[in-house]
């Protein structure tokens, strides 16, 4: 797996636009990352194991390292995805309340569609809020590892 170098404070959710860098792994011939796009909703970086939750009751167990893949941003989900490391929806938009909880909360989103069939539970994934970009199969790396 790659690993992605962000130029972000770990624990900063406040975004970076900068493009991340890729590290490679010390293995002959790794897999790139898969990327599905989407519409940015609320700005930041996650990365996490996905989790999907279609109900109130599922969105009150995810953890602080799940990514939430949820059908839809609704205010019901959204006001309950407090802990989740990062959301990205089927559907939704930047203007819908549910966005504007997870903004305020500072939990980066997206919403990007086909991202329920795509995302499986328990896939790695880093998010990128601020462009709209999921990375399956990626990792944050250290911030003090060197980039080779």
């Amino acid at each position: 797996m790659d690993t992605l170098r962000w130029p972000a404070v770990a624990g900063d959710r406040s975004g970076c636009v900068d493009t991340p860098s890729v590290v490679k792994p010390e293995t002959p011939n790794p897999l790139p990352a898969r990327q599905l796009w989407g519409t940015a909703v609320a700005a930041g970086f996650a990365a996490g194991r996905v989790r999907r939750v279609e109900t109130v009751a599922d969105a009150i167990d995810v953890g602080g390292d799940e990514v939430a893949v949820c059908p839809a941003l609704t205010p019901a989900l959204c006001a309950h995805l407090g802990h989740a490391a990062a959301v990205v929806a089927e559907s939704g938009s930047m203007l819908s309340a549910g966005a504007a909880l997870l903004r305020e909360r500072g939990i980066p989103a997206i919403v990007a569609p086909g991202a329920w069939t795509h995302l499986r539970p328990g896939q790695r994934v880093v998010i990128d809020g601020t462009r709209g970009t999921v990375w399956v199969g990626a990792r944050l790396a250290p911030l003090g590892a060197s980039v080779k």
